[in-house]
Protein backbone atom coordinates (compact mmCIF):
# COMPACT_ATOMS: atom_id res chain seq x y z
CA UNK A 1 0.00 0.00 0.00
CA UNK A 2 0.82 3.82 -0.25
CA UNK A 3 -0.13 7.33 1.02
CA UNK A 4 -1.15 10.22 -1.07
CA UNK A 5 -3.10 13.51 -0.09
CA UNK A 6 -4.66 11.57 3.00
CA UNK A 7 -5.63 8.67 1.34
CA UNK A 8 -4.30 5.06 1.75
CA UNK A 9 -4.37 3.33 -1.55
CA UNK A 10 -3.97 -0.34 -1.77
CA UNK A 11 -4.11 -3.66 -4.61
CA UNK A 12 -7.68 -4.94 -4.20
CA UNK A 13 -6.52 -8.19 -4.57
CA UNK A 14 -4.54 -10.12 -5.99
CA UNK A 15 -4.64 -10.57 -10.06
CA UNK A 16 -6.98 -8.02 -10.18
CA UNK A 17 -6.51 -4.43 -11.95
CA UNK A 18 -8.29 -2.75 -9.39
CA UNK A 19 -7.07 -0.89 -6.13
CA UNK A 20 -9.26 0.42 -2.98
CA UNK A 21 -8.80 3.53 -1.65
CA UNK A 22 -9.51 4.67 1.73
CA UNK A 23 -11.29 7.73 3.39
CA UNK A 24 -9.36 10.76 3.98
CA UNK A 25 -6.79 9.91 7.08
CA UNK A 26 -8.92 7.43 7.97
CA UNK A 27 -7.47 3.81 7.45
CA UNK A 28 -10.76 1.86 8.93
CA UNK A 29 -12.80 2.87 6.52
CA UNK A 30 -12.99 1.78 2.62
CA UNK A 31 -16.41 2.52 1.78
CA UNK A 32 -17.99 5.40 0.56
CA UNK A 33 -21.31 6.55 0.47
CA UNK A 34 -23.35 3.86 -0.71
CA UNK A 35 -21.36 1.58 2.03
CA UNK A 36 -19.79 0.22 -1.28
CA UNK A 37 -15.89 -0.17 -1.55
CA UNK A 38 -14.45 2.22 -3.21
CA UNK A 39 -12.16 1.10 -5.61
CA UNK A 40 -10.54 1.99 -9.45
CA UNK A 41 -9.80 0.20 -11.97
CA UNK A 42 -6.62 0.32 -14.12
CA UNK A 43 -7.88 0.23 -17.55
CA UNK A 44 -5.43 1.71 -19.67
CA UNK A 45 -3.74 -2.30 -20.31
CA UNK A 46 -5.53 -5.58 -19.67
CA UNK A 47 -2.54 -6.59 -16.92
CA UNK A 48 -3.03 -6.59 -13.24
CA UNK A 49 -1.69 -4.33 -10.70
CA UNK A 50 1.19 -5.56 -8.85
CA UNK A 51 2.01 -3.29 -6.75
CA UNK A 52 1.18 0.44 -5.89
CA UNK A 53 3.33 3.78 -5.44
CA UNK A 54 3.43 7.25 -4.96
CA UNK A 55 5.97 9.44 -6.72
CA UNK A 56 6.51 13.12 -7.17
CA UNK A 57 2.78 13.35 -6.10
CA UNK A 58 1.07 10.70 -8.85
CA UNK A 59 0.19 7.88 -7.55
CA UNK A 60 1.45 4.82 -9.73
CA UNK A 61 -0.04 1.71 -10.55
CA UNK A 62 2.65 -1.40 -11.62
CA UNK A 63 1.48 -3.64 -13.94
CA UNK A 64 3.18 -6.91 -15.27
CA UNK A 65 2.81 -5.24 -18.68
CA UNK A 66 2.60 -1.58 -18.04
CA UNK A 67 2.54 1.52 -15.74
CA UNK A 68 -0.28 3.69 -15.31
CA UNK A 69 0.36 7.45 -13.32
CA UNK A 70 -2.98 8.81 -11.38
CA UNK A 71 -3.85 11.99 -10.28
CA UNK A 72 -5.53 13.48 -6.95
CA UNK A 73 -8.56 15.50 -8.78
CA UNK A 74 -10.80 15.58 -5.43
CA UNK A 75 -13.65 13.87 -7.15
CA UNK A 76 -15.63 11.57 -5.62
CA UNK A 77 -16.49 8.70 -4.44
CA UNK A 78 -13.06 8.00 -6.40
CA UNK A 79 -11.01 11.17 -5.94
CA UNK A 80 -8.61 9.86 -8.29
CA UNK A 81 -8.21 10.00 -12.20
CA UNK A 82 -5.78 8.22 -14.99
CA UNK A 83 -3.23 10.68 -16.22
CA UNK A 84 -3.97 10.85 -20.35
CA UNK A 85 -1.17 9.94 -21.81
CA UNK A 86 1.25 9.04 -19.05
CA UNK A 87 0.63 5.20 -19.75
CA UNK A 88 4.25 3.49 -20.03
CA UNK A 89 4.55 -0.09 -21.21
CA UNK A 90 7.09 -1.36 -19.15
CA UNK A 91 6.17 -4.01 -16.79
CA UNK A 92 7.37 -4.76 -12.90
CA UNK A 93 9.22 -8.04 -13.28
CA UNK A 94 10.31 -8.08 -9.56
CA UNK A 95 8.30 -6.30 -7.17
CA UNK A 96 10.78 -6.09 -4.48
CA UNK A 97 13.34 -4.34 -6.92
CA UNK A 98 11.64 -0.83 -7.15
CA UNK A 99 12.92 1.76 -4.82
CA UNK A 100 12.93 5.23 -4.52
CA UNK A 101 16.43 7.60 -4.42
CA UNK A 102 17.22 11.20 -5.29
CA UNK A 103 13.66 12.03 -6.16
CA UNK A 104 13.21 8.70 -8.51
CA UNK A 105 12.76 5.26 -8.86
CA UNK A 106 14.47 2.58 -10.12
CA UNK A 107 13.13 -0.74 -10.47
CA UNK A 108 13.60 -4.00 -12.80
CA UNK A 109 11.21 -4.03 -15.33
CA UNK A 110 10.62 -5.56 -19.17
CA UNK A 111 9.42 -3.64 -22.53
CA UNK A 112 5.75 -4.81 -23.59
CA UNK A 113 7.21 -6.57 -26.62
CA UNK A 114 10.82 -7.26 -24.81
CA UNK A 115 12.35 -10.45 -24.06
CA UNK A 116 15.37 -8.66 -21.83
CA UNK A 117 14.87 -7.11 -18.29
CA UNK A 118 16.62 -3.95 -17.92
CA UNK A 119 16.97 -1.18 -15.05
CA UNK A 120 15.03 1.64 -15.50
CA UNK A 121 14.83 4.73 -13.38
CA UNK A 122 12.42 7.63 -13.87
CA UNK A 123 12.87 11.04 -15.84
CA UNK A 124 8.82 12.54 -15.24
CA UNK A 125 6.84 9.68 -16.22
CA UNK A 126 9.59 7.99 -18.66
CA UNK A 127 11.08 5.32 -17.89
CA UNK A 128 15.02 5.39 -18.66
CA UNK A 129 17.23 2.72 -19.45
CA UNK A 130 20.26 2.26 -16.85
CA UNK A 131 21.46 -0.64 -17.34
CA UNK A 132 24.11 -1.96 -19.75
CA UNK A 133 24.30 -4.24 -22.55
CA UNK A 134 27.12 -5.71 -19.91
CA UNK A 135 24.90 -6.15 -16.97
CA UNK A 136 21.79 -7.19 -19.10
CA UNK A 137 23.72 -10.01 -20.83
CA UNK A 138 24.54 -11.24 -17.30
CA UNK A 139 21.07 -10.94 -15.63
CA UNK A 140 19.57 -12.69 -18.75
CA UNK A 141 21.35 -16.05 -18.18
CA UNK A 142 19.90 -16.15 -14.85
CA UNK A 143 17.65 -18.80 -14.02
CA UNK A 144 14.63 -16.45 -12.66
CA UNK A 145 14.24 -12.53 -11.83
CA UNK A 146 11.27 -12.04 -9.98
CA UNK A 147 13.04 -12.90 -6.91
CA UNK A 148 15.20 -9.55 -6.78
CA UNK A 149 15.64 -7.44 -4.43
CA UNK A 150 17.13 -3.78 -4.08
CA UNK A 151 18.06 -1.18 -1.89
CA UNK A 152 19.54 2.30 -1.80
CA UNK A 153 21.89 4.39 0.28
CA UNK A 154 24.38 7.05 -0.25
CA UNK A 155 28.06 7.73 -0.19
CA UNK A 156 30.14 10.45 -0.36
CA UNK A 157 26.83 12.52 -2.35
CA UNK A 158 26.83 9.57 -4.51
CA UNK A 159 23.09 7.84 -4.56
CA UNK A 160 23.88 4.45 -4.82
CA UNK A 161 21.24 1.47 -6.12
CA UNK A 162 22.24 -2.00 -5.35
CA UNK A 163 20.41 -5.00 -6.49
CA UNK A 164 20.22 -8.68 -5.37
CA UNK A 165 19.56 -11.86 -7.36
CA UNK A 166 18.99 -14.79 -4.34
CA UNK A 167 19.08 -17.70 -6.69
CA UNK A 168 21.56 -16.34 -8.59
CA UNK A 169 23.69 -15.43 -5.87
CA UNK A 170 24.79 -11.68 -7.47
CA UNK A 171 24.38 -8.73 -6.48
CA UNK A 172 25.53 -5.71 -8.77
CA UNK A 173 25.38 -1.55 -8.08
CA UNK A 174 24.70 1.00 -9.69
CA UNK A 175 25.97 4.91 -9.31
CA UNK A 176 23.24 7.45 -10.13
CA UNK A 177 25.81 10.23 -10.46
CA UNK A 178 28.56 8.40 -12.66
CA UNK A 179 26.53 5.91 -13.95
CA UNK A 180 28.95 3.00 -13.13
CA UNK A 181 27.78 -0.60 -12.37
CA UNK A 182 30.00 -2.62 -10.29
CA UNK A 183 29.35 -5.97 -8.33
CA UNK A 184 29.08 -6.09 -4.78
CA UNK A 185 29.35 -9.23 -2.29
CA UNK A 186 30.35 -10.74 0.88
CA UNK A 187 33.49 -12.51 1.11
CA UNK A 188 35.77 -13.54 -1.44
CA UNK A 189 34.45 -16.03 -3.68
CA UNK A 190 34.75 -15.65 -7.39
CA UNK A 191 31.19 -14.48 -7.60
CA UNK A 192 28.53 -14.02 -4.61
CA UNK A 193 25.80 -12.21 -3.36
CA UNK A 194 26.20 -9.39 -0.51
CA UNK A 195 24.60 -10.30 2.28
CA UNK A 196 22.43 -6.97 2.78
CA UNK A 197 19.00 -7.93 1.48
CA UNK A 198 16.21 -5.17 2.37
CA UNK A 199 17.26 -1.37 3.80
CA UNK A 200 15.93 1.71 5.00
CA UNK A 201 17.38 5.10 5.71
CA UNK A 202 16.37 6.28 9.44
CA UNK A 203 18.05 9.23 11.21
CA UNK A 204 20.95 10.11 9.12
CA UNK A 205 21.60 5.96 9.32
CA UNK A 206 21.19 3.46 6.29
CA UNK A 207 20.45 0.31 8.29
CA UNK A 208 19.89 -3.07 6.48
CA UNK A 209 19.43 -6.53 7.03
CA UNK A 210 21.47 -10.23 6.76
CA UNK A 211 19.47 -11.99 3.98
CA UNK A 212 20.90 -15.36 5.92
CA UNK A 213 20.37 -14.65 9.56
CA UNK A 214 17.84 -11.40 10.42
CA UNK A 215 20.42 -9.46 11.83
CA UNK A 216 20.40 -5.67 11.24
CA UNK A 217 23.23 -3.94 10.77
CA UNK A 218 24.31 -0.02 9.69
CA UNK A 219 26.09 0.37 6.62
CA UNK A 220 29.19 2.36 7.19
CA UNK A 221 31.67 3.18 4.54
CA UNK A 222 34.91 3.34 6.49
CA UNK A 223 34.73 -0.24 7.92
CA UNK A 224 36.04 -2.63 5.66
CA UNK A 225 34.56 -5.64 6.42
CA UNK A 226 30.86 -7.49 6.15
CA UNK A 227 30.41 -7.57 10.29
CA UNK A 228 34.04 -9.22 10.29
CA UNK A 229 33.47 -11.53 7.51
CA UNK A 230 36.78 -10.42 4.74
CA UNK A 231 34.99 -8.61 1.66
CA UNK A 232 37.23 -8.44 -2.16
CA UNK A 233 37.96 -4.94 -3.61
CA UNK A 234 38.77 -5.41 -7.80
CA UNK A 235 39.48 -3.26 -10.32
CA UNK A 236 39.98 -5.00 -13.85
CA UNK A 237 41.55 -2.33 -16.92
CA UNK A 238 40.21 -1.83 -20.09
CA UNK A 239 41.64 -3.76 -22.85
CA UNK A 240 45.09 -2.43 -23.77
CA UNK A 241 46.84 -3.18 -27.38
CA UNK A 242 48.80 -1.72 -29.68
CA UNK A 243 47.00 -1.38 -33.14
CA UNK A 244 47.08 -5.33 -33.10
CA UNK A 245 50.79 -5.46 -32.88
CA UNK A 246 52.43 -8.21 -30.34
CA UNK A 247 53.83 -6.14 -27.27
CA UNK A 248 55.24 -6.33 -23.67
CA UNK A 249 54.69 -4.80 -20.41
CA UNK A 250 58.40 -4.59 -19.27
CA UNK A 251 57.32 -2.72 -15.49
CA UNK A 252 54.14 -1.83 -14.09
CA UNK A 253 53.24 0.89 -11.38
CA UNK A 254 49.88 1.73 -9.49
CA UNK A 255 50.09 5.10 -7.65
CA UNK A 256 47.39 4.18 -4.60
CA UNK A 257 46.40 5.83 -1.18
CA UNK A 258 49.09 3.89 1.62
CA UNK A 259 50.19 3.69 4.53
CA UNK A 260 46.11 2.60 5.56
CA UNK A 261 47.63 -0.20 7.30
CA UNK A 262 46.21 -1.51 10.94
CA UNK A 263 48.10 -1.66 14.12
CA UNK A 264 47.81 -5.19 14.44
CA UNK A 265 46.00 -8.34 12.69
CA UNK A 266 45.03 -8.67 8.80
CA UNK A 267 46.07 -5.52 7.30
CA UNK A 268 48.82 -4.35 9.53
CA UNK A 269 51.00 -5.23 6.40
CA UNK A 270 48.01 -4.76 3.40
CA UNK A 271 49.12 -6.09 0.22
CA UNK A 272 47.37 -5.86 -3.57
CA UNK A 273 47.29 -9.10 -6.01
CA UNK A 274 47.95 -8.51 -9.80
CA UNK A 275 46.70 -11.12 -12.29
CA UNK A 276 46.93 -10.34 -15.88
CA UNK A 277 45.32 -12.11 -18.51
CA UNK A 278 46.45 -12.35 -22.52
CA UNK A 279 43.20 -13.53 -24.03
CA UNK A 280 40.86 -10.89 -23.40
CA UNK A 281 39.47 -11.14 -20.19
CA UNK A 282 38.70 -14.97 -20.37
CA UNK A 283 41.34 -16.31 -17.99
CA UNK A 284 43.75 -14.77 -15.83
CA UNK A 285 47.52 -15.72 -14.62
CA UNK A 286 49.51 -16.27 -12.01
CA UNK A 287 49.09 -14.33 -8.68
CA UNK A 288 51.91 -11.22 -8.24
CA UNK A 289 51.35 -9.53 -5.06
CA UNK A 290 52.73 -6.24 -3.72
CA UNK A 291 52.76 -4.44 -0.65
CA UNK A 292 51.02 -1.16 -0.24
CA UNK A 293 52.15 0.23 2.92
CA UNK A 294 52.09 -0.15 6.63
CA UNK A 295 50.55 2.40 8.94
CA UNK A 296 51.92 6.02 8.48
CA UNK A 297 53.58 4.70 5.23
CA UNK A 298 52.63 7.96 2.72
CA UNK A 299 53.55 8.35 -0.56
CA UNK A 300 55.27 5.34 -2.40
CA UNK A 301 54.41 3.64 -4.91
CA UNK A 302 52.85 -0.01 -5.54
CA UNK A 303 55.07 -2.46 -7.30
CA UNK A 304 56.88 -2.82 -10.01
CA UNK A 305 55.74 -5.21 -11.10
CA UNK A 306 57.93 -6.57 -14.01
CA UNK A 307 57.88 -9.05 -17.17
CA UNK A 308 54.71 -9.18 -17.63
CA UNK A 309 54.63 -11.35 -21.36
CA UNK A 310 53.98 -10.58 -24.14
CA UNK A 311 50.47 -10.32 -26.30
CA UNK A 312 48.08 -8.65 -28.59
CA UNK A 313 46.07 -7.87 -26.01
CA UNK A 314 46.57 -7.32 -22.61
CA UNK A 315 43.15 -7.13 -19.43
CA UNK A 316 45.00 -6.46 -15.98
CA UNK A 317 42.91 -7.00 -12.58
CA UNK A 318 43.96 -5.56 -9.23
CA UNK A 319 42.36 -7.51 -5.99
CA UNK A 320 42.87 -6.72 -2.34
CA UNK A 321 40.81 -8.25 0.54
CA UNK A 322 43.15 -7.15 3.51
CA UNK A 323 40.26 -4.82 5.99
CA UNK A 324 41.80 -1.36 4.67
CA UNK A 325 40.78 1.60 2.93
CA UNK A 326 41.18 0.64 -1.12
CA UNK A 327 41.52 3.61 -3.63
CA UNK A 328 43.67 3.23 -6.32
CA UNK A 329 44.48 7.10 -8.03
CA UNK A 330 46.53 6.23 -11.32
CA UNK A 331 48.69 3.64 -12.92
CA UNK A 332 51.53 3.41 -15.53
CA UNK A 333 53.57 1.05 -17.81
CA UNK A 334 56.50 0.60 -19.16
CA UNK A 335 55.48 -1.14 -23.12
CA UNK A 336 57.60 -3.02 -24.96
CA UNK A 337 57.21 -4.02 -29.10
CA UNK A 338 58.51 -7.09 -30.00
CA UNK A 339 61.08 -6.56 -32.68
CA UNK A 340 61.06 -7.84 -36.05
CA UNK A 341 57.37 -9.04 -35.93
CA UNK A 342 54.14 -7.11 -36.94
CA UNK A 343 55.93 -4.61 -38.05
Amino acid sequence: MTFLDGNIICERRPASRQFYVSAKYDLTNWTNASSLPTYGTKDNYSDDIVAVDVLNGALVLWGTDSIEFWQDVGSSPLPFTRINGATQLRGLVAINSRVFIADTLLFLGKAYHGDMVQIYRFNGYQPVRVSTADIEEIIEDFTTWTDAVALTYTIDGHPMYQITFPIANRSFLYDLITGFWSEVQTGVAVTARHFANFGVAFNTKTYVSDSSTGTMYILDDEVYTDNGTPTKRQVTSRHLHADGNMFGIAELWIDMETGVGLQSGQGSDPEIMLQVSKDGGRTFGIEKWAKIGTVGSYGARVGPWRRLGMSRDFVVQFTMTDPVKFVIISGSAVLQQEEGKDG
